[in-house]
């Protein structure tokens, strides 16, 4: 079944922030999960290469039109900058909200920010978060 992507939503929580704000007129978000392995293959393998898990980690690339008034509930650019700026990861979620759907949460560092400002278009951010240790996934609940 096709699933709709403007219901995933990218949520970030500022430093000293009470709760997660949703990315301002977010466009576009890609997760990307990698996983290295190294190989162990031996004379006892058959032929076959063999591996073993080694590290983790997540990237996510969100777009967003530069917004510096948010709603309430929203990121502003001022408080995306003040991460980018900052030298501490932010906790970050990627989810639905809808109860029942997978919901990814962990920990961030904001590694690139990039501002685009077409003449007669819409002005935009792209940034890059890479994570910071565990990342968790579980179901939404209520």
């Amino acid at each position: 079944m096709a699933f709709n992507g403007t219901l995933l939503r990218l949520k970030m929580k500022p430093t000293g922030a009470p709760a997660f704000l949703l990315v301002a007129e977010e466009t576009k978000t890609n997760l990307d999960l990698s996983k290295d392995t190294f190989e162990t293959t031996n004379k006892d393998s058959g032929a076959w290469r063999s591996r073993i898990s080694s590290f983790k980690s997540g990237e996510i690339q969100c777009e967003a039109y530069i917004n510096y008034t948010a709603t309430s509930g929203h990121l502003t650019y001022a408080q995306l900058w003040a991460m980018f700026n900052g030298n501490v990861s932010v906790d970050c979620e990627f989810s639905t909200d809808a109860v029942g759907d997978f919901s990814l949460t962990g920990k961030f560092h904001v590694t690139k920010l990039t501002n685009d400002a077409p003449t007669e278009q819409g002005a935009t951010v792209s940034f890059t978060l890479l994570s910071d240790g565990t990342l968790a996934g579980a179901a939404e609940s209520a």
